[in-house]
């Protein structure tokens, strides 16, 4: 079963016990909820949704390149959101999209030091 960037986030605030997370079909898009991520430096944090979770595995379901950048927002929004993570794997988008973002960051969100991030599969179109 698919399920959109919505249904993931609020899954995730409704299970705050919830410490393990696994999505094999994750469709990038978001409809109703606001998943930006601020500018760094920008003196606003994306608010917590969850002080529980440590592991999340996400398969996206990136048909195109048209899919590829909202992959990545919602991969950054959640590493933003969830301080608790120690671990991601991210499946379906490209492995170079995460470069400089935790450097980036890592000032204004501690927890980006001790995050282990696993990048899979790297697509290519056209």
């Amino acid at each position: 079963m698919e399920i959109d960037v919505d249904t993931m986030v609020e899954f995730i605030r409704c299970l705050p016990r919830l410490s393990s997370l696994g999505i094999m079909s994750l469709n990038p898009h978001s409809t109703r909820l606001d998943i930006s991520v601020p500018e760094p430096g920008a003196g606003r944090l994306v608010e917590p949704i969850s002080n529980m979770l440590k592991s999340v595995s996400i398969a996206f379901r990136c048909n195109d390149q048209n899919h590829t950048n909202p992959a990545v927002l919602a991969l950054k929004y959640l590493l933003l959101a969830v301080p608790s993570l120690s671990s991601i794997s991210a499946h379906g988008i490209p492995d170079d999209s995460m470069d400089g973002f935790i450097d980036a960051y890592a000032d204004q969100y501690l927890h980006l030091a001790r995050l282990r991030i696993h990048i899979y599969e790297r697509r290519r179109w056209g």
